[in-house]
């Protein structure tokens, strides 16, 4: 299990960012996690497993994190995951937009019939 950090931050202050972060709560509870220093697919690795009984999260949410400079950040708040709808673009679990095409298919005999699914002539070969 590790954390997904949002590529877009990572290019803002990646230069400046080191490879263990400090994370504080609004107790003063602090926590260690290693952040992996990928451009392409940053995680946070060693300590996230842990920062949930930390902090006394439930796995499936999402974290806001203040940065303070120097690889410190607080932690703002977090939010249960409720479906999958409100996964960040950033995350391996996205699934809506540019990814992934969702389309409705009306089972037939034809179509079930068939080890393929014929889009010539349909509205669905004119998305693709």
């Amino acid at each position: 299990m590790y954390g997904e950090v949002d590529p877009y931050f990572v290019k803002e202050f990646g230069t400046e960012l080191f490879e263990t972060w400090i994370v504080i709560d609004y107790k003063d509870k602090m926590h260690s996690l290693t952040f992996n220093h990928s451009f392409i697919r940053p995680l946070l690795t060693y300590g996230w497993r842990e920062m949930k009984d930390v902090f006394g999260f439930d796995i499936n949410q999402e974290f806001d994190f203040l940065y303070y400079g120097n690889s410190v950040f607080g932690l703002m708040c977090s939010k249960s995951l409720d479906c999958s709808c409100q996964i960040p673009m950033y995350h391996s679990r996205f699934v809506r937009f540019g990814y992934t095409v969702e389309f409705y298919v009306q089972l037939t005999n034809d179509n079930i019939s068939k080890p393929f699914l014929n889009t010539s002539g349909s509205q669905i070969s004119s998305i693709l």
